[in-house]
């Protein structure tokens, strides 16, 4: 027995029956023999981890005694559970639903609920609704109360409790049975994995296919593999120049193709980050083959788009992640170290202008004479504790401050290896000027300092984002993360850039939000179409005629919305709290969003509760609002804490907006402790979430979900509107600018518009 919510009327009786055998054995005894002690109770208590304080319990129990025997028989037992089970958070809201509060919830009553406050499209589907009704009216009568002639069932407190907890009122849509992702690949975030093949951490951890049966099955969709020359000629995977423990190459693959489609069949992208030699490259290309057989893409689906493809049209495929080959003239440098680097590659690489219509069908132009490698550039990157050189197997992508531009391009990438790369290319970053990036299929890879580097002014900001409204880009982790943490993937999201790889094997805040990002709905597939902001430039400002024509304007959106923390259910306790200790939780609700801090806007605005955000009232990117319950003492079991939070922001990017829940224990039941670990955490992206009274789902500080412990809230968001701001003056320059370039033609800084259409 783990939950008391779980404690049913079968349950209860063979607790009995097994309580009664240990006091009496094969005694012979009477019936009203059998008895509870209140030490009893308690101990059933521990055993079903429920962590309130003896005199809660005590009181509870004399409820129960009837008899006044200080013992309780077994109807006493049954009247004790039913006592410890009611949730008095549920009976203020039934009392509110139901028009008769002994008879029960109406079906028109359940119904007009899950409409109004549910949000829940009940038009679309009232049989649904109905049949669910019946389900949870049938539980609320036991099976010698039938109903009578022309009596309509009804659903009693106990019932509706039991929904609030199930399956049919989750916080997140649920995937739907059929659904498209038509849109080509660039407009999409990948739930992508850095260093996949990691248990731990990076200097000592251990590598196992176990890792990337875990990612799989959580629905990551770009893992990463790190090979290296094996002996007796067989490619290992490993973390190179540390003390991690190699896995086989081939186990690996295997193992990929055997698990890649068990949480989503959508493409899944296999990155190479290749050391190894001639030989062993030959080796890895004969054995991907072997182990995908016809879910590996080898060739393009259509040779002539200068598009990429959409996600439903390669699925249950496997992509390959590699630099493009050398030319069969080219001599492979030298390999000196490792770096961390872009793997996507093909052969196929047509570089096209920024309008490809002036592109027959048929006369593709061929590929580049040349290929690019970071073979000989120093990083200035501490990975392990050593200083590293870039090997040419490193980013194509990284850096460029410091490389003349006439230097040969080159790779070390053999052409059977090489050529499994169809709709990527791994290309040194050049500017966004560079013929190679103008390539539909080509790929830039930046490690977040990288990235930041190459960031740093607005038109770089501008620029970047509008590369990537059009092309594929991967950001990973810095190499000095060697405990495996992750960077604020909002980051790199609100630049467009679909393969924000993160160290799965790490459950940090960064992690959480990827978990959110692909959470709920068709998010589930591992792909989620970018905001309409993040994928269409507008060549010219279309502003609505109230907003004025003196400057140039910029459309936000303002967001309202509220969460009440009702209460939480059956809450662990911290580990290494003392046994004298009683569980004093207390909640915290953040607000995350991609806009930059600012001190004229404050950002979120939020009332209610305590404030236990930054000093001076803002919050931004990596700064977030965050808002405090009271603390509720010597209660882990059912806490009420009937808080209610008002949050209000105008920002670009209202799809990238995050709630993150946290429980926390005071440590002495009057002061916060924000130090510990937190007992659990729930995030969520605010678009995916549902309105009405939801039970969310809290996991550890690994991931796992807690199987029993939960938090009660209601959620109401508002419809976004658009509102227009000035433009500060250096942007109205640049915009115009950068539209004098692309409508002249001076320079393909921006990216083709794209056209929304129905992805669902």
């Amino acid at each position: 027995m783990s939950s008391l919510v779980a404690f049913n009327e079968k349950a209860v009786r063979n607790y009995w029956r097994g309580e009664m055998t240990k006091q009496f054995s094969d005694v012979p005894h009477a019936e009203d023999e059998e008895a509870l002690n209140f030490e009893g109770v308690e101990q059933l208590c521990k055993n079903l981890h429920i962590n309130t304080s003896s005199g809660f319990l005590r009181e509870r129990f004399q409820q129960a005694d009837a008899t006044k025997s200080k013992k309780l028989n077994f109807s006493e037992f049954q009247e004790f559970v039913k006592l410890m089970k009611r949730r008095g958070d549920v009976s203020e809201i039934y009392k509110k639903l139901a028009s008769d509060n002994v008879r029960g919830i109406t079906l028109e009553e359940f119904i007009n609920f899950v409409d109004v406050v549910q949000g829940e499209n009940v038009e679309k589907d009232r049989a649904k609704w109905e049949s669910i009704f019946a389900k949870f009216a049938r539980r609320s009568r036991s099976r010698d109360q039938p109903l009578q002639d022309g009596e309509a069932a009804r659903m009693s407190e106990e019932a509706l409790a039991t929904f609030f907890t199930s399956v049919l009122n989750v916080p997140l849509e649920t995937v739907p049975e059929t659904f498209t992702l038509d849109r080509p690949m660039h407009e999409y975030f990948i739930s992508s994995s850095h260093n996949t093949y990691l248990m731990g951490r990076q200097v000592a951890g251990e590598s196992s296919v176990e890792a990337y049966i875990s990612a799989l099955i959580k629905g990551c969709r770009c893992v990463e593999i790190d090979c290296w020359d094996g002996k007796d000629g067989r490619p290992i995977v490993n973390h190179g120049h540390t003390m991690t423990r190699p896995i086989l190459f081939s186990d690996v693959m295997y193992t990929i193709a055997k698990y890649a489609f068990v949480k989503s069949h959508f493409p899944l992208w296999i990155s190479l980050e290749v050391h190894c030699n001639d030989a062993q490259q030959a080796a890895m290309a004969q054995i991907i083959k072997e182990a995908c057989g016809d879910l590996l893409v080898t060739e393009p689906l259509d040779p002539s788009s200068q598009e990429l493809p959409s996600p439903s049209q390669l699925m249950d495929r496997i992509l390959i992640k590699v630099k493009k080959p050398r030319i069969s003239d080219e001599t492979p440098p030298k390999v000196n170290g490792r770096s961390r680097g872009n793997s996507f590659s093909s052969p196929r690489v047509y570089p096209a202008g920024l309008d490809n219509s002036s592109i027959s069908s048929g006369s593709l132009l061929p590929p580049p004479t040349s290929n690019p490698s970071g073979s000989n550039i120093k990083q200035n990157i501490r990975r392990t504790g050593t200083d590293e050189t870039t090997s040419s197997s490193s980013s194509d992508s990284e850096g460029n401050e410091d490389r003349p531009k006439d230097k040969p391009k080159t790779s070390k990438i053999v052409k059977v290896l090489g050529e499994l790369g169809i709709y990527s290319a791994g290309v040194k970053f050049r500017g966004f000027d560079d013929p190679e990036s103008k390539a539909y299929n080509h790929i830039f890879s930046f490690m977040e300092s990288t990235f930041d580097r190459n960031s740093k002014t607005q038109i770089d900001r501008r620029a970047m984002t509008r590369h990537n409204m059009r092309y594929l880009m991967r950001v990973y982790p810095n190499g000095w993360r060697v405990a495996s943490t992750n960077f604020d993937p909002l980051k790199y999201w609100r630049r467009s850039v679909q393969m924000v790889a993160l160290n799965w094997q790490t459950h940090d805040l960064g992690m959480q939000m990827n978990d959110a990002m692909f959470a709920g709905g068709t998010d589930q597939s591992g792909y989620v179409l970018k905001p309409s902001e993040l994928r269409e430039i507008k060549m010219l400002p279309s502003v609505p005629e109230e907003a004025g024509a003196d400057h140039v304007k910029r459309e936000r959106k303002n967001v309202n919305f509220s969460i009440d923390i009702i209460s939480a259910q059956q809450l662990m306790r911290p580990k290494g709290l003392p046994s004298n200790r009683s569980v004093d939780p207390y909640i915290e609700v953040e607000v995350y969003h991609a806009d930059d801090k600012s001190k004229e806007t404050k950002g979120v605005i939020g009332e209610g509760g305590l404030d236990a955000s930054a000093k001076d009232g803002s919050s931004g990117l990596g700064a977030p609002h965050k808002r405090r319950t009271h603390i509720v003492q010597e209660n882990g079991f059912n806490p009420v804490f009937n808080k209610k939070f008002n949050f209000a922001l105008t920002t670009k990017f209202p799809e990238l907006v995050f709630v993150r829940w946290t429980v926390r224990c005071s440590s002495d039941g009057h002061n916060y402790n924000d130090k510990t670990l937190p007992l659990a955490t729930y995030t969520a992206k605010l678009s995916s979430l549902k309105q009405g009274y939801r039970t969310l789902p809290l996991y550890d500080t690994n991931g796992d979900q807690f199987l029993f412990s939960t938090l009660f809230c209601r959620v109401k968001i508002d419809p976004a509107t658009s509102i227009y701001v000035n433009a500060e003056s250096n942007e109205s320059v640049g915009v115009l600018k950068s539209l004098g370039r692309t409508v002249f033609n001076r320079t393909p800084l921006s990216p083709k518009p794209s056209v929304d259409s129905n992805h669902q």
